[in-house]
């Protein structure tokens, strides 16, 4: 039924999918699976046309669907996302009512009856924001089956939904789709291996793992038909049905844009009589002012002959200058009467290291190292609650700031491990090093 035949999808410098060959026949149950980032979404994305390879062709039923124009292929798809993308301001029947609309045809008595098969009848007036998120992933689910597609496609169906709910949405999927291709993106492997025919595992855009790679392709006919248009009278009750639900909005936004309009007319008006203005000051003012001409003389550097001078020359002259203060220089200045220099003051700045037993520093910004008085521990007190341990009281003791969740960042936690509090640390003067 549906063919990938070399497929690769490069962005930019970075390749999501390497040379991708997958074939998938009718009523299979295929799961595919990998860690984040693997490309799994965009493998969906290439099948349903939302992205387009950078190589390779998909085949569905005989025909290169990336060398035609036809809308035909997406009546064929069902598509269920993760995140619903439904509209808020229609209610259930209407959201699946318009996918309807979007495909040529109108068929309330198809839609009332999906609405039936997912559950959802007592809530088919209900506005989209009323429901919960598994009642979203049903209505998701209706809209993606009410076309009647030989082919679903499921992104992370369940991955925003607990437990309980997964399980039932995951046997409404295959109990509706029992005559259909599935081909459903997961982190779940739990789920996959229990409703999954077929396992296809992903990595770093590889596929790593088939479960059934003997799989061979039904080339069954693959009819043309002519595009369907969407019938413009049917879009505008649409909209206006919209707008009549949101009278205040529409108003209050109707009513910006208009002075938004008003305000860029009046100023692109005064600009242009401020112009008009000015040229004409120009044109009458001119010949008050002489004509004068100066010769320009042409001047050219031959780059190529200018040589840089020698390296050496411009060797800095390293200075090193010390200035100790002694201890009776120090206590001249604190017997200094404060009255003559009320000003003067003395700071003592020191920056600290954090080393293990192999000579490795520590930098990050939870351990703090404080040059200060460790008696009273006013700065610790006076901003910290103490959690464990005891406020330090001599020099060399390290203080490890947490945050409001009582966890520390990624980055202290790949320096210093699982045993923190098991290794040897040091506080060393920079100087000592």
């Amino acid at each position: 039924m549906l063919q990938l035949s070399k497929i690769s999808k490069t962005y930019i410098k970075q390749t999501v999918l390497k040379d991708i060959n997958l074939i998938f026949n009718k009523n299979e149950k295929v799961m595919i699976v990998g860690p984040s980032g693997s490309g799994k979404t965009t493998l969906l994305n290439v099948i349903f046309k939302l992205d387009k390879p950078s190589s390779g062709d998909i085949l569905f039923k005989n025909k290169n669907i990336l060398k035609i124009n036809s809308n035909l292929y997406h009546t064929k798809i069902g598509f269920i996302l993760q995140s619903y993308e439904l509209i808020d301001d229609l209610n259930v029947l209407e959201n699946i009512y318009l996918a309807q609309i979007l495909n040529g045809k109108k068929d309330k008595s198809k839609v009332k009856s999906i609405i039936g098969k997912v559950g959802l009848e007592h809530v088919a007036y209900n506005k989209i924001n009323t429901l919960s998120g598994g009642e979203k992933q049903r209505v998701a689910i209706a809209r993606a089956l009410v076309n009647e597609p030989d082919i679903i496609l499921a992104d992370e169906p369940t991955g925003s939904l607990d437990s309980s709910t997964s399980k039932e949405i995951m046997e409404l999927i295959i109990n509706l789709t029992k005559n259909k291709l599935l081909i459903m993106v997961t982190h779940n492997e739990y789920l996959a291996k229990k409703y999954g025919s077929r396992i296809i595992t992903i990595q770093d855009g590889e596929i790593i793992n088939d479960t059934n790679k003997q799989s061979k392709l039904n080339n069954d006919v693959f009819l043309e038909k002519r595009k369907k248009s969407i019938n413009v009278l049917q879009i505008i009750k649409i909209s206006l049905k919209n707008i009549f639900k949101n009278k205040v909005r529409f108003i209050l936004t109707s009513l910006a844009v208009s002075i938004g309009l008003l305000g860029l007319s009046l100023v692109l008006l005064i600009s242009d009589e401020a112009n008009k203005e000015l040229n004409y000051l120009e044109q009458n003012k001119i010949d008050s002012f002489p004509i004068v001409i100066n010769k320009i003389p042409d001047i050219k550097n031959n780059n190529k002959e200018y040589l840089f001078p020698p390296y050496e020359k411009y060797q800095e002259e390293k200075l090193v200058k010390i200035n100790s203060l002694t201890n009776k220089q120090l206590k001249y200045i604190e017997n200094i009467d404060p009255t003559l220099l009320s000003g003067m003051s003395k700071q003592f700045l020191s920056n600290y290291l954090i080393m293990d037993e192999k000579y490795n520093t520590y930098e990050d910004k939870d351990i703090i190292s404080l040059p200060i008085s460790y008696k009273d521990n006013l700065f610790l007190t006076n901003n910290f609650d103490l959690v464990e341990g005891k406020y330090p009281k001599n020099n060399q003791e390290i203080v490890l700031i947490i945050d409001g969740n009582n966890q520390i960042s990624n980055s202290l936690f790949n320096l210093i491990g699982n045993n923190a509090f098991s290794k040897k640390l040091k506080l060393i003067n920079n100087d000592a090093i």
